[in-house]
């Protein structure tokens, strides 16, 4: 299993345990937008090891949704 498959299991994971236990819609966007970047970035990121690669994703997912947090006031 990737990392990237990890990630989302503990997320889903964490949102089944959790007491709002449906997606939000940040939720559904983070998601998304991870997925996204992966897809685009796993040719050119591809000397990276599995680890990098997942902590290069979660940190441009944080940054492109705090970008569309701030386009959006």
């Amino acid at each position: 299993m990737s990392r990237h498959d990890e990630y989302f299991r503990a997320r889903e994971s964490a949102a089944i345990h959790s007491p709002d236990s449906t997606p939000t819609d940040r939720d559904k966007r983070e998601e998304v937008v991870h997925t996204d970047l992966a897809r685009r970035l796993k040719g050119v990121c591809g000397d990276m090891g599995k680890d990098d690669f997942e902590a290069l994703l979660v940190q441009m997912t944080s940054e492109q949704l705090r970008g569309e947090k701030y386009r959006r006031m």
